[in-house]
């Protein structure tokens, strides 16, 4: 173990970061030096949450005060969605390491603000998309960067939220104003999983998509215990499931509110700079939880699944023979497969060494980019081009060392071991 611990800085206190936090002190060899939130009720929540975990850590709804005598090695910033931008730039100009959660920012004018900011200040800047960390991913990354499949064609993604209705439909999710959509605020990280596994950056878009389940002429207010239909409603709280289990809301908000406006389902073909194409399908009134994935190459193909179940596994099937390589995933118990360990130890090895790893500010501007693509296409029926990343300044600091858009991705953790062809993680 290494001598000094991480000091490590929450800005957002809410459950998400709560949770982040947590990893952070069950994987890393860390301190709590900072907890940063607007609200005291976050606040006392989070004292109560860490305990003696974060005993001699300073607790502040003060962000300017705190940003000027800050003092920590990376800050994980966990703020509402529509905050993360702003905060992830403030942080880097008082030249903090930082780990935003996704999505990074609501706009590729945000986004590119943002690259500039992290540029300029020469700080680590790691988006927190955990789910490209998981081994699953890693694995299926590695075979398709030693060529299994060759040169990969095509991408296709199957996106299915089997939470739509007992939690994003129920929730502030539901609204523009605050998520601008289900694509932008969850799909990013499938998104960015199809950017990474073509190995290049995506330019035009063109999708179709609408709110065609969830929304109507219900209360905003209305919950599921006080409403007169709950017995007979295919959408009661108290009667969710996911994946076919039990999973109740009974405090759920009608998924049928007058206020609903973000779309439920859309289909979107991507075009990548390189030539490849990829197709993604995302449904929010689905009765799967999971994200299956085929990458299919000029030598072969490569399916992906990643679920909530814990029951991951990837199958690569080569074109010159009838076999099928399977390998089975098992993440016990650490929540995204696995990815959440792995971006903790993966950040902490950044700051030991002095290194920019991925997911960076970059892979994180690429698929918001994607994501607005999509929900503009969808909004006006049109294909959409992507602009490309701003250039980077000759004299830019550490974040200038970007990467070649077909690169392998920096490895995450020890080599897998496995039969031979397939490595299992």
């Amino acid at each position: 173990m290494h001598k000094n611990p991480i000091r490590v800085a929450l800005l957002g206190a809410g459950e998400r970061g709560r949770h982040v936090i947590n990893y952070w002190l069950r994987f890393v060899h860390c301190e709590v030096v900072a907890v940063v939130d607007p609200s005291p009720a976050a606040l006392d929540k989070a004292k109560q949450f860490f305990g003696d975990k974060a005993a001699k850590a300073e607790f502040t709804s003060d962000l300017t005060s705190w940003l000027a005598r800050a003092d920590a090695d990376v800050v994980t910033i966990n703020s509402w969605d529509n905050h993360h931008a702003q905060n992830a730039i403030d942080c880097l100009e008082a030249g903090l390491n930082i780990q935003v959660a996704k999505p990074m920012c609501q706009s590729i004018e945000e986004a590119d603000r943002l690259v500039a900011a992290w540029r300029r200040s020469g700080r680590i800047g790691i988006v927190d998309m955990q789910i490209r960390t998981c081994p699953l991913i890693q694995e299926a990354k590695r075979l398709i960067d030693e060529g299994a499949v060759g040169k990969v064609r095509l991408v296709t993604c199957l996106d299915s939220v089997g939470m739509g209705a007992c939690f994003y439909r129920a929730s502030r999710y539901r609204r523009k104003d605050q998520v601008r959509s289900l694509t932008l605020a969850k799909g990013v990280h499938f998104l960015d999983i199809c950017n990474l596994f073509m190995g290049d950056d995506p330019v035009r878009v063109f999708a179709s998509g609408g709110l065609d389940h969830f929304g109507g002429d219900k209360p905003d207010d209305l919950k599921c215990r006080a409403c007169d239909e709950r017995g007979t409603c295919p959408e009661n709280g108290d009667k969710a499931l996911i994946g076919g289990m039990p999973f109740p809301f009974p405090d759920s908000l009608c998924v049928f509110a007058r206020e609903t406006n973000v779309y439920d389902n859309a289909i979107a073909t991507i075009d990548y700079k390189g030539g490849g194409r990829c197709s993604y399908v995302e449904c929010q009134f689905t009765p799967e939880y999971q994200t299956t994935y085929e990458v299919i190459g000029d030598r072969g193909a490569i399916f992906v699944r990643y679920a909530m179940d814990e029951r991951l596994f990837l199958e690569y099937r080569p074109r010159d023979s009838a076999r099928v390589e399977r390998a089975n995933f098992y993440p016990q118990g650490v929540a995204h497969g696995g990815g959440e360990k792995s971006m903790s130890l993966l950040i902490e090895d950044a700051i030991r060494n002095n290194r920019q790893v991925h997911p960076d500010i970059l892979d994180g501007r690429n698929a918001v980019a994607l994501c607005e693509a999509i929900d503009r296409s969808v909004e006006t029926r049109i294909p959409v081009d992507i602009p490309p990343p701003p250039p980077a300044e000759p004299s830019a600091g550490r974040g200038s060392r970007e990467r070649s858009a077909r690169a392998p991705s920096a490895a995450v953790g020890p080599p897998s071991r496995g039969a031979p062809g397939m490595r299992r993680a």
